[in-house]
């Protein structure tokens, strides 16, 4: 069995498809945090690999609906006080709060270095759930 110069073993191709689905679990509905859950619930003791990506992509997702639920909260109240102070006029400016599908746009990069075997994290997110040694 060849190692990685970090001294962990090398990383499987079922092992790569496997982070790539933590990734992708975003196009699931009801799953782009339970997904990458069960995933790195199972997997922990297993495969550092898996663990790390789906850890990964579950804290991502768990931020940017933390995020979304903020910015919908503080987007309402701006659009109802533009709509009272314009006299409904204001809320035309609601219509430039549309949803960005961010998470799919991150995600698939993400999910397409996991298959290419690499140790990529989030930005924000950084090196949590890096297995020990690794830099």
């Amino acid at each position: 069995m060849s190692l990685t110069p970090s001294g962990l073993p090398a990383v499987q191709d079922e092992e790569k498809t496997m982070a790539l689905v933590a990734h992708l679990c975003i196009f699931i509905p009801m799953a782009p945090v339970i997904g990458p859950g069960i995933l790195y619930l199972v997997k922990k003791d297993t495969s550092p690999f898996i663990a790390y990506h789906a850890l990964q992509a579950a804290l991502f997702q768990l931020g940017f609906i933390a995020f979304s639920v903020i910015t919908y909260v503080v987007g309402m109240v701006l659009v109802s006080i533009l709509s009272v102070v314009t006299f409904g006029l204001g809320s035309i400016c609601g219509l430039f709060l549309c949803f960005i599908p961010l998470p799919i746009f991150a995600a698939i990069p993400y999910a397409l270095k996991a298959k290419n075997g690499e140790w990529a994290g989030y930005p924000l997110i950084g090196g949590i759930g890096m297995p020990a040694g690794m830099s």
